[in-house]
């Protein structure tokens, strides 16, 4: 039933730039939503399309989306634009982590930003990667819609960073917290 699969992280060493790319076909081919999270050439391979078929979602941060575009993405608009150009090419979801700006969902639906209702003070390490998780559980509700994975997302990341253990995020803590999240509509 369309159960997401992640593919997340640099490619390992002697891997073709295009290892992600492939497996997200493949993927997608059996029915899986590809959430990808990676960074240079892996990820303008799998933006490509040149293996017939591109993520379902993708969570770039500002200076991957820089990277991706080959032009400085200096503001909120402007990354929201970079963004809807890959939505418009087929991605469902874009996600992009700003740091303390905190994140910038679009669909075709729509744009808006979440933010943590306070800033933790935790090491950043990890907090993407739990984004990404957050994602992918928001993936599996029975009923999508763009704010609720952006409060699910955002909640993931900031138990994260409280957390101290990037191993370890605690289901009631992110339960509680979806609720605090900011929700700022751009559309």
């Amino acid at each position: 039933p369309n159960l997401p699969v992640v593919l997340s992280g640099s490619l390992p060493s002697g891997l073709p730039a295009d290892a992600w790319a492939r497996l997200q076909a493949q993927a997608g081919a059996a029915g899986a939503r590809v959430l990808l999270d990676t960074s240079g050439d892996a990820l303008g391979a799998a933006l490509s399309g040149a293996q017939g078929a591109l993520p379902y979602a993708v969570k770039p941060n500002r200076h991957e989306l820089e990277a991706w575009t080959g032009t400085p993405l200096p503001d909120r608009n402007a990354l929201q634009a970079a963004g809807v150009v890959l939505v418009e090419r087929g991605v469902a979801l874009v996600a992009i982590s700003m740091g303390i700006d905190g994140a910038l969902f679009i669909d075709r639906g729509g744009a808006l930003v979440a933010r943590p209702a306070h800033l933790a003070q935790g090491s950043t390490v990890g907090a993407g990667d739990a984004m990404v998780a957050g994602i992918a559980a928001a993936l599996l509700e029975p009923s999508f819609d763009l704010a609720g994975c952006a409060r699910l997302a955002t909640a993931f990341s900031m138990s994260r960073l409280e957390s101290g253990d990037a191993r370890r995020l605690d289901p009631a803590q992110v339960r509680q917290w979806t609720g605090d999240v900011l929700i700022e509509r751009l559309d």
